[in-house]
This record gives structure tokens, C-alpha cells and sequence, in this order.
């Protein structure tokens, strides 16, 4: 077994506690950050990685949004427009009008990537919503 270790997630700071077991036979597998979704680990090996989640960075880091954007911060509640958003970018019409909270944001327009943020709606489903189609609460 390879000896438990801290492990700090590069794209938004979070931190982990990671394990690892000797299994009988190679696994090729990935892990995910709970918080903003990059790959933390991936292995192709006789071992089984588990990690725990230690703190949680803020998220999405401020230089994720642009100024000119709603900047939202996980745990605010929000509400999605029921127009006046990019149509390309339109979450599924039973959404709209709906309130909910956010969980965490991804992209960057500096990288390219489109800005969207999880949201949790009725304190169960989460959607992938563009930030055009949120208003504050």
C-alpha cells in the first residue's frame, strides 16, 4: 500500500486525503475533483486509489468570469430567466422560471472554455446552466 498523502487539486486549490490498496488484478481508472471536476489522478495498475475530500476551495475562482458576466459564488441562490439568454446556450425549458443554488462554476474565457455553472434545482436535480440564463436571488 502506498502511504496516505495530501494531494491539492491544481485547477482550484481543493485539498484530498489519498489512500491506495494492492488489488489482484490492474485497473485503469481516473478521479475527479468534487469540486471543480478536473482529473486529479489516473492510474493504470494492480492498485485501487480512494480519496477524501479535506477542504474545499472556494468555487469558482474570481479570474473565471469575466467582468462584463454575472459573477456568481457557490451556495447563492439564483434563478433561471425564462428569456433573454443566447438561445445556443438555453437550459431545458422546464427549468425556466425555476430557483435553485449554485453549486460551482467551470470555464474560463481566458482558456477558451464556455463559463457555466452547476446548479442545484429543488435541492436534488443538478443542471449545467450558461450564466446569461441566471439572475440573482
Amino acid at each position: 500500500m502506498l502511504a496516505p498523502h495530501e494531494l491539492e487539486c491544481q485547477q482550484c486549490g481543493s485539498r484530498y486525503w489519498v489512500t491506495s490498496d494492492h488489488v489482484p488484478m490492474r485497473d485503469d481508472d481516473t478521479i475527479d475533483c468534487d469540486v471543480c471536476g478536473v482529473e486529479l489522478l489516473s492510474w493504470d495498475e494492480a492498485k485501487m486509489y480512494r480519496v477524501e475530500l479535506t477542504h474545499r476551495a472556494p468555487w469558482p475562482q474570481s479570474n473565471l468570469v469575466s467582468e462584463d458576466r454575472p459573477k456568481f459564488q457557490p451556495g447563492q441562490r439564483v434563478r433561471v430567466r425564462e428569456e433573454g439568454g443566447d438561445i445556443d446556450t438555453q437550459p431545458n425549458k422546464s427549468l425556466l422560471g425555476k430557483e435553485g443554488t449554485i453549486w460551482h462554476g467551470t470555464g474560463s474565457e481566458d482558456s477558451g472554455l464556455a463559463i457555466q455553472y452547476f446548479v442545484e434545482i429543488n435541492g436534488e436535480q443538478v443542471e449545467v446552466i450558461s450564466p446569461d440564463w441566471l439572475e440573482p436571488r
